[in-house]
């Protein structure tokens, strides 16, 4: 074979045309597959770049890409992305904010909790834990960002325990679903607590009344009719919360049982009904006596309310404003205080009326695990702890005596 056959042999062997396979990339430098398969794009480096859109487990798409090789690898890469998004099995996701994670959070598990502990939620997200972390990148809140937030907490924002416990509590459980939806590979507040001082105050505040004070202050309540939820509130330990959404719907008038299932909270500034958080505090309680009593006459004044007050609307609640509508739990603080001052007894918060409840039934010798089954606690050590008060009188002439024996 001569040269110049050798050499047009060779020129046609590299005219020969690309295979349909690399065609579109020498082409149009980009490869396009089907819808949701991702594209390859070749760059002038002769490496490829891939891209494809993905669906993260919190419902997101996702734009994820990479550079590879070759276009068999990046085909290969793409593959491989869209196999772990349907398996939930993606690498965590480095685009996601702390604060489009919390949004979507709240969103996704406010069905599951009560109005008030949803808006207490929103509150320390939007007040405290965005404007320090929320532009942080899910995948970059660490145990270090996370300590020193922690610290400021305290020593800038001056806040109280409870306050920095509930924030703390806010953040571990929204991690610990990004965990569990795999978009961060560990919850830092796992290990990272605030650190709470003693607070020796605390022991100093009131917390219940006395005996003595709970008599002064119970037959003023029980006269008044805007009172008439407090009275009934000392008589049976319920909370605020809970008293208020008693309904009559949920009461027996004959037997005294009442089903304590909802809760009046304030939400946006006005009272909303909301199912309790707990299967405890979701609970069957038995009122007699002067309990029932309350029960029977708020029925007979809501009867006669309700033809002698124009603009009487019913609201099937047990306690209610003149016109029938809900109370405002805002509004029950204010009576309590004139009714401790009319009494002229310490102020205490509406809530200390069930920490009186406790103390004074312990005191008579009820059992820790009835009051706590009573109350609605998990334990009766949380109840032994946190609701019962010892009165100085109970302490009286606490000494041994012993008879001496006759010689």
């Amino acid at each position: 074979m001569s040269r110049a056959r050798t050499r047009a042999s060779a020129a046609g062997s590299r005219a020969v045309k690309p295979s349909p396979e690399s065609a579109p990339l020498e082409k149009d430098r980009k490869a396009k597959g089907k819808h949701g398969h991702g594209t390859t794009t070749q760059l002038p480096s002769g490496r490829v770049r891939w891209q494809v859109l993905v669906t993260l487990p919190n419902g997101e798409k996702e734009r994820r890409g990479g550079t590879v090789d070759s276009e068999k690898e990046a085909r290969q890469s793409i593959a491989r992305a869209l196999v772990q998004a349907e398996e939930g099995d993606l690498p965590p996701s480095h685009k996601l904010t702390l604060s489009r994670w919390l949004e979507h959070w709240q969103k996704v598990h406010a069905p599951s909790i009560a109005p008030r502990t949803r808006e207490l939620y929103a509150h320390y997200v939007r007040k405290h834990i965005l404007p320090s972390l929320g532009e942080l990148k899910l995948t970059a809140v660490s145990e270090v960002k996370v300590r020193a937030f922690y610290a400021d907490l305290y020593e800038t924002a001056k806040l109280a325990n409870s306050t920095r416990r509930h924030i703390h509590n806010v953040l571990h459980m929204a991690l610990k679903q990004a965990k569990q939806d795999r978009l961060v590979r560990t919850n830092v507040t796992d290990e990272v607590k605030p650190t709470y001082e003693r607070e020796e105050k605390r022991s100093r505040k009131l917390k219940a009344f006395t005996p003595e004070e709970a008599a002064l202050f119970y037959p003023l309540a029980r006269a008044d009719r805007s009172g008439l939820v407090l009275a009934f509130m000392l008589c049976t330990g319920l909370r605020r919360g809970e008293a208020l959404g008693l309904q009559w719907e949920r009461v027996n008038l004959e037997t005294g049982r009442c089903d304590i299932e909802e809760g009046l909270s304030i939400l946006d500034n006005k009272p909303q009904a909301g199912t309790l958080k707990t299967e405890r505090s979701r609970r069957v309680i038995t009122v007699a006596g002067d309990a029932l009593g309350i029960l029977r006459e708020r029925k007979g004044e809501e009867a006669i309310e309700e033809v002698a007050l124009r603009g009487y609307t019913p609201s099937g609640y047990v306690f209610t404003s003149l016109v029938g509508t809900p109370l405002n739990p805002q509004n029950v603080g204010r009576i309590m205080a004139r009714l401790c001052k009319a009494a002229g007894i310490p102020d205490l918060n509406p809530h200390g009326l069930r920490h009186t409840y406790t103390s004074l039934l312990a005191a008579q010798g009820i059992a820790p695990e009835v009051l706590s089954k009573q109350l609605g606690h998990a334990r009766a050590s949380f109840t032994m702890d946190f609701y019962r008060t010892v009165f100085d009188s109970e302490r009286n002439s606490m000494t041994l005596e012993f008879t001496p024996k006759v010689p």
